[in-house]
C-alpha cells in the first residue's frame, strides 16, 4: 500500500470512529426525545450529506466521518431491533466504535479472522474499499 494510501486509510478510519462515537454519546444522551429512532435516522443521514469534503491530508478524515453517519442514519432508519430504543442504539455503536480493530494492518477485511466489526456493516475497510475514490 503506497503511503499517500496508507495516509488516507489512517485518516478515514479515525474519522469513522470519531463520528460513531460522537452519534454514540448523542444517543445515549437522547436530548430529543420526541424525534425516536427514526428520528435520529433522519438526522444522521442529514448530517452526513452536510459534511463537506476538504482536499489534502483531512479528506480522508471527512469521508470517514460521512460514511459513519450515513450508515448510522440508514442503521436507524432500517431500525432492525425494534425493542432497542435510541439510547440502546447509544450503546451498540459505542461499543462497536471500540471493537474496530487495526484497520490499516488489517488481511482479512470482511472475514471472521479480522476484528469483531470485520464482518458487519461497521467494517471501515470494507466501506472504504466499495467507495470510488479519485
Amino acid at each position: 500500500m503506497a503511503e499517500d494510501d496508507r495516509q488516507y486509510l489512517r485518516r478515514y478510519v479515525e474519522g469513522f470512529k470519531d463520528a460513531l462515537a460522537r452519534a454514540a454519546l448523542e444517543l445515549q444522551k437522547n436530548e430529543h426525545k420526541d424525534w425516536g429512532v427514526q428520528g435520529y435516522g433522519a438526522f444522521y443521514e442529514n448530517k452526513s450529506t452536510g459534511i463537506s469534503i476538504r482536499q489534502g491530508e483531512e479528506r480522508g478524515y471527512d469521508e470517514g466521518m460521512k460514511d459513519a453517519y450515513a450508515t448510522i442514519g440508514q442503521d436507524l432508519r432500517d431500525h432492525e431491533f425494534k425493542e432497542y430504543s435510541v439510547e440502546d442504539y447509544g450503546v451498540l455503536y459505542r461499543n462497536v466504535s471500540m471493537e474496530i480493530g487495526d484497520c490499516l494492518n488489517c488481511e482479512n477485511i470482511g472475514s471472521e479472522k479480522g476484528c469483531k466489526a470485520g464482518m458487519t456493516i461497521w467494517c471501515p475497510r470494507l466501506l472504504e474499499t466499495l467507495k470510488d475514490r479519485p
